[in-house]
């Protein structure tokens, strides 16, 4: 059996999330191929070895009160990687699969410590991680390769502030969403009607994030499309989020039980939904994703389709829309965990085999 080192909580302002999807793919992991070795991430960033995998059942986040003798690092021998803890434990380590979200754990970072420590890890590598977590270089990307995406402004730190009558006229709206560059799970965003709370929304969302992006709002419907794979992506069926809030926030997905609901698959034509399957793959590649992300749409009443975003490490929790769309595509929950492991090992041996020397 192969052993599994499976990483929750972490630094970022979606560490609850964090636990919740580890959580679930533990009770889905199959026993019989993988042994998960699980590490929690304070929200310090000390990494603590949980031996026993009931803690997770009893708390919603990691503090350091936890054992000392627990805390626990990466380290790399010539021969393997093995996860080291204070009081002398040595346990070598086959494959990672980092539940962390946001900053610190879909950035890059994370990926780029399994990189240098050559463990085959679930998802895509430093570049397509760091690449769709910034809102604002994600669009770049999108605009080169001429896939649509909505209008939008960039501010950072150093930049005057427009007025809210500005970015309408410039944007040709006067519903604006303000969003934090580099932050999943709606956390820092606002949707913004007035100049009133235009300023309140600025500051809100570079609370979270260095950059910050103004876009304009369309009506739409949101769909949500999940793929899976490496070098050659499937699309599944696809999914729409009908939320009950003003639009689909922290609160509407993870905290109010009736904040939005699923229509799986979708009520679209065959036409559309095609279109929204290649333009998510197309997305997928264009970044350079491995293994999974979940691509999400804004389709106008007009037909007219924006890809929203790229989540390199959807959520996993009970009610996340990236299992379900599988689930109804022909793959179970324990199944799709096992492909995605064995889709790392496929990313990692393609490196492997090339030249590191001159």
């Amino acid at each position: 059996m192969k052993r599994l080192l499976v990483l929750c909580g972490g630094k970022s302002a979606e560490h609850e999330i964090s636990l919740k999807t580890a959580k679930n793919i533990l009770k889905a992991l199959d026993r019989t191929k993988f042994i998960p070795i699980i590490v929690a991430v304070s929200r310090s960033g000390t990494w603590y070895y949980i031996e026993d995998e009931s803690i997770l059942e009893t708390v919603d986040k990691i503090d350091d009160v936890l054992d000392i003798d627990s805390i626990a690092s990466l380290v790399k021998f010539p021969a393997y990687a093995c996860l080291s803890t204070q009081h002398g434990l040595a346990i070598p380590i086959d494959v990672a699969l980092s539940t962390l979200h946001g900053p610190n754990g879909e950035d890059g970072t994370i990926q780029g410590l399994f990189e240098l420590c050559v463990i085959p890890h679930v998802g895509s590598g430093v570049l397509a991680s760091a690449t769709a977590m910034d809102k604002d270089i994600f669009k770049q990307i999108l605009f080169f390769h001429n896939i649509p995406t909505t209008p939008s402004i960039t501010l950072t730190p150093i930049d005057e502030r427009p007025s809210y009558a500005a970015v309408v006229q410039a944007l040709g709206s006067d519903v604006l969403f303000v969003k934090p560059s580099c932050m999943g799970s709606s956390i820092g965003v606002s949707k913004v009607k007035n100049a009133t709370t235009f300023t309140a929304a600025l500051d809100e969302a570079f609370e979270y994030s260095s950059n910050i992006l103004i876009e304009k709002a369309i009506t739409c419907r949101e769909i949500e499309c999940a793929v899976l794979g490496n070098l050659t992506p499937k699309a599944a069926v696809l999914g729409e989020i009908c939320p009950t809030h003003e639009f689909y926030s922290y609160e509407a997905k993870y905290i109010d039980p009736d904040g939005a609901t699923l229509a799986i698959p979708a009520l679209l034509d065959q036409e559309i939904t095609r279109k929204i399957q290649d333009l998510a793959i197309q997305t997928f590649k264009a970044i350079g994703c491995r293994g999974l992300a979940r691509v999400d749409f804004f389709l106008s009443p007009e037909g007219d389709i924006y890809v929203n975003e790229l989540n390199t490490f959807p959520g996993f929790t009970n009610i996340s829309m990236y299992p379900k769309l599988w689930q109804e595509s022909g793959i179970p929950y324990p199944a799709l965990i096992s492909e995605l492991i064995d889709l790392a090992y496929d990313a990692h041996a393609m490196k492997a085999n090339l030249k590191v020397s001159y």
